[in-house]
């Protein structure tokens, strides 16, 4: 009973299997803390004297809501798309995981799941588990997912598709599915083959380009297969119903098939594969934090590593496998948005600069180039290219280290896209014409990019200018690009005298034991009410590398009410009163720090013949976790020595 929350007294009789029946004597709540880090909070629960064990009952969890999956010696309660509690069965009961000694091999299980989770583009737990079960994921014999936000964002839905349709068909190319994808001006062609379930994803500036893909596409895989297009299945938008598309169908045999207007469901293959390619890249380029510029990029890995899970119509086969009849390698999977390392070529460096770059990794390269290590796609700020002497993380630990996190140097908030300024040599998303992917049904899907898929998008060369020469280099140039140079130049000079004027940071060697934050310029144009552009660079911390307890402890800062403002104003206007408005420039670096804080010195702006020190941050900075309550506590302490006093209805107001 001293378990037991708002417990009521009430008497009553629980019938036991054996006939026998014990007393009721009360009711209550029960808060279970889970191995999961929940606290589940089980309602009514009946408090009987004589009963041995605590005992949860598995239809009332079910009439309130709760999802129970039992299977492999485990047990699992979810609730929409929450996991609320796990455990293993013990002899012949199904105990709760609570917190105990036994967490740390839990947590360990726990977390390479969620690894190869992301390294297989947050593929679904089923579809691990099979691919667990056969082998094909190294080092990983029990999957246990835990609540993935991610998942949440990228493929929340409302109900459920029908698990219905007619099987696969028995040949390879007698049946391809086809659909466009259309996102604001942004497209995307996916042709599926009905036998094997293998998708290819081609990106489109329009929707006209269909027909001259689809050309490419049939050119490669009948070459590689001889076989040849039998059937093309389609809803009937414009793009499939050309003139020049269904003459080029009926000259060689293809016979078109249309789904009834405003019937998508009648395409359902490609349908559904659309929206598995969708939610799967948004949750990957949600869970890297990247911007929704590499939404392409995070659509081909989608549908490599679909195409390298089970999919259900196949009877949870392997597309991949299916499709070439050689089994499919996961040992080079790194997860989307990782940080890798790119060997510089000899010739391309001098004997005492560093042998790599330090890059982001967006994806594989082409089937014809996969080997046991894989290629990577490499996003090296504005350059995207393709690379073999890359390293991903070496190991687990190491690889869970290296997520971006936004790291990407020119991204800023994705609100303020517009007012950001882009590196001039990244290409428009709708121009990766000629990438592909490849994709499978449901459960694991998997993606692979075949040699039909084309080339992989060149991003064009970025032009220097004389005029940089006495510029910083490295991510500072390739952000700022050519045009107005001098002006951001201007405003980043503007940005550093503030700095050094409010003398945030001092030079010292880094401690042992400590490490030092990182840091990144933001750019932003702003529009003046003269109708005049004012370029402003802003310095800001990577303040999701800081961690509790070490380099913050609270960050709450209170938010003036609007019940306060409205009063204020109304006084004014009552009395007649003359009110002054005023706005604090920088007012984050006015705030002092109380931790001691390590930061990177800028990048441009090095200190000369102190290249090896680091920044103590003495003032707080745009980015650091507790930037907002250093401000407020500075402020609060000017106001009561200038002696006003706080209210106590509203702390942002003296």
């Amino acid at each position: 009973m001293e378990v037991m929350q708002n417990f009521r007294h009430y008497t009553g009789k629980v019938k036991l299997a054996d006939n026998n029946t014990l007393d009721i004597t009360g009711v209550g709540d029960v808060s279970v803390k889970t191995t999961l880090g929940t606290n589940w909070i089980l309602k009514d629960v009946k408090f009987i004297p004589d009963l041995k064990r605590m005992l949860i009952s598995v239809g009332q969890l079910d009439d309130e809501g709760h999802q129970i999956e039992f299977g492999d010696g485990q047990w699992k309660v979810t609730k929409g798309s929450m996991v609320i509690a796990r455990g293993r069965k013990r002899g012949t009961l199904y105990m709760v995981e609570v917190t105990n000694s036994e967490v740390n091999a839990v947590e360990e299980d726990q977390k390479t799941s969620t690894l190869w989770h992301q390294r297989l583009g947050q593929m679904s737990e089923k579809g691990m588990k099979m691919l667990a079960s056969k082998g094909s994921i190294p080092d990983l014999k029990k999957v246990t997912i835990d609540f993935c936000e991610p998942c949440v964002m990228g493929k929340q839905k409302k109900v459920s598709f029908l698990k219905s349709g007619n099987p696969p068909t028995s040949g390879k190319l007698e049946l391809i599915h086809s659909d466009v994808y259309v996102g604001g001006a942004r497209y995307y062609v996916t042709f599926i083959d009905d036998c094997t379930r293998k998708v290819w994803v081609y990106f489109l500036k329009q929707k006209s380009e269909v027909f001259s893909e689809f050309k490419k596409w049939r050119a490669t895989v009948e070459n590689k297969t001889n076989l040849k297009i039998k059937c093309f299945r389609s809803d009937n938008g414009g793009e499939y119903s050309s003139n020049e598309f269904v003459d080029y169908c009926a000259e060689n045999g293809i016979r078109m098939m249309k789904t009834v207007p405003e019937n998508p469901q009648q395409n359902g293959v490609a349908e559904r594969m659309n929206r598995t390619l969708c939610e799967r890249a948004k949750s990957m380029r949600l869970n890297a934090g990247l911007p929704k510029m590499f939404w392409a990029d995070a659509v081909n890995t989608a549908a490599y590593l679909i195409n390298r899970g089970p999919s259900v119509p196949l009877g949870f086969k392997i597309p991949e496998e299916v499709w070439t009849g050689r089994p499919a390698t996961l040992k080079h999977l790194r997860f989307f948005g990782c940080v890798s390392y790119v060997k510089i070529k000899d010739s391309k460096r001098d004997k005492l600069e560093s042998k790599a770059r330090k890059c982001t990794f967006i994806g594989y390269g082409g089937d014809e180039m996969v080997t046991a290590s894989g290629i990577m796609k490499i996003n090296a700020l504005s350059k995207v290219a393709l690379y073999k002497d890359t390293l991903a993380g070496g190991s687990n630990s190491e690889e869970e280290q290296m997520k971006t996190n936004g790291q990407v140097e020119y991204e800023a908030k994705e609100e303020e896209e517009e007012d950001v300024l882009k590196p001039v040599s990244s290409p428009e998303l709708g121009e990766s014409s000629g990438s592909s992917a490849s994709s499978s049904d449901d459960v694991g899907e998997g993606r692979s990019e075949d040699g039909a898929d084309g080339a992989e998008p060149v991003a064009p060369a970025l032009r220097r200018s004389t005029r940089l020469a006495n510029l910083q280099s490295g991510t500072v140039l390739q952000s700022l690009g050519v045009n107005n140079s001098i002006q951001w130049k201007k405003a980043m000079e503007e940005e550093m005298n503030s700095l050094e004027k409010n003398k945030t940071w001092f030079l010292v060697k880094l401690p042992n034991g400590k490490k030092a934050l990182q840091n990144k310029w933001v750019f932003r144009v702003k529009d003046e009410i003269d109708s005049s552009k004012r370029y402003k660079a802003r310095l800001v911390v990577k303040g999701f590398q800081q961690k509790q307890g070490v380099d913050y402890n609270e960050i709450f800062s209170p938010v003036v009410n609007m019940t306060t403002i409205r009063l204020v104003l109304g006084i004014v206007a009552s009395e007649d009163l003359h009110l002054e408005q005023m706005d604090v420039k920088t007012a984050f670096l006015h705030g002092d720090l109380d931790e001691d804080i390590y930061m990177m010195q800028l990048e441009g702006f090095p200190a000369v013949g102190k290249e090896n020190l680091v920044c103590k941050l003495k003032k707080s900075l745009y980015g650091l976790k507790q930037a907002p309550r250093q401000w407020y506590l500075r402020l609060d302490s000017f106001m009561r020595k200038s002696g006003y006093n706080r209210c106590e209805m509203d702390h942002c107001c003296y």
